[in-house]
């Protein structure tokens, strides 16, 4: 037994935008609109050839980066969120937002997701 140790479980909580948690559509070459969404644990996610074919460790393409450039995104952990020139699609958002909070930044629903410290 190890003495003196205390082992305990910390989890913080974190508030998120929820255009996190919503859908976008990016206009690219293509007649139709790309489909740019935030998966938790695994990173953003787009329809498009490019992305599905990256082979960088952490994908990416023009139409996350759009996404990530113009779209609030903002959190409270690590990112102050971008220039808010990029809509979500309404009614996308796929968790249950925080009542009483907004977001500061665009002032749209906030998620609360709590993170292991």
């Amino acid at each position: 037994m190890l003495e003196g140790c205390v082992v305990t479980d910390v989890v913080n909580h974190g508030r998120f935008c929820a255009q996190w948690f919503m859908l976008f559509y990016v206009q690219g070459t293509a007649k139709d609109p790309y489909v740019v969404f935030f998966e938790r644990g695994q990173g953003p996610h787009c329809t498009c050839l490019a992305f599905e074919h990256s082979r960088e460790k952490i994908k990416t393409c023009k139409h996350v980066v759009r996404v990530m450039t113009h779209a609030c995104l903002w959190n409270e952990l690590w990112y102050s969120g971008g220039d808010r020139t990029l809509q979500p699609v309404p009614r996308t958002c796929r968790v249950r937002t925080a009542n009483g909070y907004e977001c500061p930044q665009c002032g749209g629903p906030v998620v609360i997701v709590p993170s292991a410290a």
